[in-house]
């Protein structure tokens, strides 16, 4: 089934340099008919001023992809890993046993990402970290398939997609064979 959650009906949150929508509860937002999907459990479009950023902080037990829209992030954790995503990139990050990490803009405009938290399928597996470049991210009518099989492999049976399309163009989604 196919759920449609407008912008509109979305939590959202200011904090002067970070600006979220929240698809499902999160943070300081709570709407019980929204605590997540199956799986999946958050889905943010965040814009992050320049210079503002999330100071070293911990996860575990959560398999976190960014996918950046518009400037670059920067990322460094407690496991050695370093990086600058930029705009048609995205980051997975498994937090398994435990990870400590940052994120900041590291763009001269501001940042504007999604980032999606999904449940793993085992617990306390190492942390993990992988960054891809997508180059048919931006091609129109072209789905492109992030995460999952030809994508980035995460532990838990599920893809993410990604899909621009023109305006007033229209798709038909099949659902998977069962």
């Amino acid at each position: 089934m196919i759920r449609i959650h407008p912008h509109s009906a979305r939590g959202s949150a200011d904090h002067g340099w970070l600006q979220s929508r929240f698809s499902f509860s999160f943070d300081r937002y709570v709407d019980r008919a929204r605590m997540g999907y199956g799986p999946l459990r958050v889905i943010n479009d965040d814009i992050i001023a320049q210079g503002g950023g999330f100071g070293m902080h911990p996860h575990r037990d959560m398999e976190i992809i960014t996918v950046v829209i518009e400037g670059q992030l920067e990322h460094a954790d407690d496991q050695g890993h370093r990086g600058i995503i930029g705009r048609d990139e995205v980051q997975f990050m498994r937090a398994g046993s435990g990870i400590v990490h940052s994120e900041r803009n590291a763009g001269e405009t501001p940042l504007h990402l999604f980032q999606i938290w999904i449940s793993p399928k085992t617990k306390g597996l190492s942390p993990a970290y992988e960054q891809r470049r997508f180059d048919a991210f931006e091609q129109r009518g072209t789905c492109v398939r992030l995460v999952g099989e030809g994508g980035i492999a995460i532990d838990q049976d599920a893809s993410i997609d990604s899909l621009i399309l023109e305006p007033k163009q229209r798709i038909v989604l099949e659902a998977p064979a069962a």
